[in-house]
């Protein structure tokens, strides 16, 4: 198939090349291309029409190839060009790691990993779980002064009494 395209103007004929460009592997391969004698068009064969780009020679080109290895930093993580672009940049998406497990007497320590790139946190300090050998029970329930409660549950209720007493009599009076 013979496939003609237009030049645009202002570009010099005489350094423009033809290039397809593999929409799958991301190749880029030069075509042979012919420009007319006006200078207006380009014309290449082809076995098929596909993604094509027409370019001044002499300037750089460059198709964007992003590696497969993540980059990151303390925030985020990202696939990189050779020309330092970046692609799929994100945060990072943390679980808990522990490193190693507290136990009665000794800290343990962990830290978050990122499940996309494997990004690692600093080590945080996990505190021992105390001391399990001792055979105190935790403490429960309330520990205030028992004789206070009942003193003022006493006052308390000779006050009720008391009222209660002082209104029956006032009603029997009249």
């Amino acid at each position: 198939m013979l496939v003609t395209v237009p030049i645009p103007e202002g570009w010099d004929p005489s350094n423009v090349g033809v290039y397809y460009v593999n929409p799958d592997t991301g190749e880029v391969v030069a075509m042979n291309a012919v420009v007319s004698e006006d200078g207006k068009t380009a014309t290449f064969t082809t076995n098929h029409f596909s993604y094509y780009a027409l370019v001044q020679i002499g300037n750089e080109i460059h198709m964007h190839s992003y590696g497969t290895q993540w980059n990151y930093d303390g925030n985020s993580h990202w696939h990189e060009c050779s020309c330092g672009d970046k692609a799929d940049e994100a945060a990072h998406t943390w679980k808990w790691v522990i490193d190693k497990e507290a136990i009665a007497s000794e800290k343990g320590s962990g830290h978050q990993e990122c499940t996309i790139c494997g990004y690692k946190g600093a080590a945080v300090e996990i505190p021992a779980t105390g001391d399990q050998g001792s055979n105190t029970s935790p403490q429960t329930g309330d520990s205030s002064n028992m004789a206070l409660w009942f003193t003022l549950m006493m006052v308390s209720a000779f006050g009720l009494g008391t009222t209660l007493l002082y209104g029956w009599r006032r009603k029997a009076r009249r």
